[in-house]
């Protein structure tokens, strides 16, 4: 939403507007955010020849102090508000998000060629309405839900495994960090999205891989991810004195309803060249439609990665990918991008998995355009950037 979503025309207090008029305008604005959290995870694991457990639970605690200072810089195209020009606004916050979730997962391993999946997860989170965007208000929500987990792996004959997956997720209010202890793949599939907190999704997902030749792997998978939100959020507006032209700050509360559909088809072929070496090349086509007027997205992805290990731990990577997009909706035109991105790095594997340490360089060509990063796959930057991540397992 954008920082005045109304102007509204009052008479001694109250509203003689029967429909807020619309603002075209242009606001500069400064936000300033400290995010505190502390987050602890616990896991206990039973294991057996045919049965396995893990149960355990997450909890977060976050603290947002967020502040703004903004000024109407462009009035816009209606002379009547000129007089706005220069007008300022503000705003300021303390919200806490919190989340908790117990999860418990069963994997069934009756006979050599059969695996099931059974998962329960408790989920509850606190979120605030405004955490990030401004008007920034005192003010919050809270969601829970139960969600089933349902994951099938079968090996018919030598080589091949197919696999199946559902699953539903409130989704969490964290972001970037460390992931949780909490299983993340389901039947094959990963279940964790980055998305809209508070939100709810189905994933449907089915798979198949198949090893052809000793060092040599092919596989397809297709998945359905069905979004649903219901998320309350604050409007910020102006109010408009008539005959004075007294102008003040307002806002609204309304609720964010909305529902998006997913569907991602990949292929994928791995080559393993000698003890140091690997390839790595897959094509996907993913289709992002949500509830109109927001336009439809589809995006065709063909990705060529090679890989060099060293028993030292030292590793690299080179990879290039191609992406062609196409966006259209009921208010947008078509649009069409494809591009290509290089990205290369190297690093070093602690011994044991005890973790890595690595630098990324992204987008080596620096080549510029425009996107939208949908589903599971990372923001772009349409620009030459450096990455350097470290992590340790004790």
């Amino acid at each position: 939403f954008a920082r005045i979503n109304f102007i509204e025309v009052t008479e001694d207090g109250i509203a003689i507007s029967e429909e807020p008029f619309g603002f075209d305008g242009a606001v500069d604005q400064t936000l300033d955010t400290d995010q505190h959290f502390l987050r602890g995870d616990l896991q206990l694991i039973w294991d057996s020849e045919n049965v396995s457990f893990i149960l355990g639970g997450s909890a977060r605690v976050e603290e947002d102090d967020s502040s703004e200072t903004a000024s109407i810089s462009n009035p816009g195209t209606d002379e009547i508000l000129s007089y706005l020009q220069g007008f300022s606004l503000s705003s300021e916050a303390r919200n806490e998000q919190n989340s908790q979730r117990l999860f418990l997962y069963s994997l069934l391993h009756p006979v050599e060629w059969f695996d099931l999946t059974l998962g329960l997860v408790y989920a509850r989170t606190e979120l605030s309405q405004n955490a990030f965007a401004a008007p920034f208000i005192d003010d919050q929500f809270e969601e829970d839900a139960l969600n089933p987990k349902v994951g099938l792996t079968i090996r018919p004959i030598s080589g091949l495994q197919i696999r199946a997956a559902y699953t539903e997720t409130l989704d969490r209010t964290e972001r970037g960090g460390l992931g949780p202890l909490e299983p993340t793949f389901v039947g094959g599939f990963n279940q964790v999205f980055d998305g809209i907190a508070g939100s709810e999704q189905k994933l449907y997902a089915i798979g198949a891989d198949y090893h052809v030749f000793e060092d040599t792997f092919i596989g397809l998978n297709y998945q359905r991810r069905e979004i649903e939100r219901n998320v309350p959020a604050y409007l910020g507006g102006l109010t408009v004195e008539n005959g004075s032209l007294a102008t003040s700050e307002a806002v609204r509360l309304l609720d964010v309803l909305g529902e998006a559909d997913i569907d991602k088809f990949e292929v994928y072929l791995y080559q393993i060249i000698g003890d140091r070496i690997a390839t790595r090349f897959t094509y996907d086509f993913e289709r992002f439609d949500e509830t109109r007027p927001l336009p439809e997205t589809q995006t065709s992805r063909f990705a060529s990665r090679l890989q060099y290990f060293h028993p030292s731990g030292v590793f690299s990577f080179i990879e290039g990918t191609f992406r062609y997009q196409e966006r259209a909706g009921n208010l947008d035109p078509k649009e069409i991008n494809d591009f290509w991105i290089l990205d290369a790095g190297a690093g070093y594997e602690f011994d044991k998995q005890h973790g890595a340490v690595s630098l990324r360089l992204l987008n080596l060509l620096d080549e510029s355009f425009r996107y939208s990063s949908i589903g599971d796959e990372s923001s772009l930057y349409p620009r030459f950037g450096a990455v350097v991540e470290a992590a340790y397992n004790f």
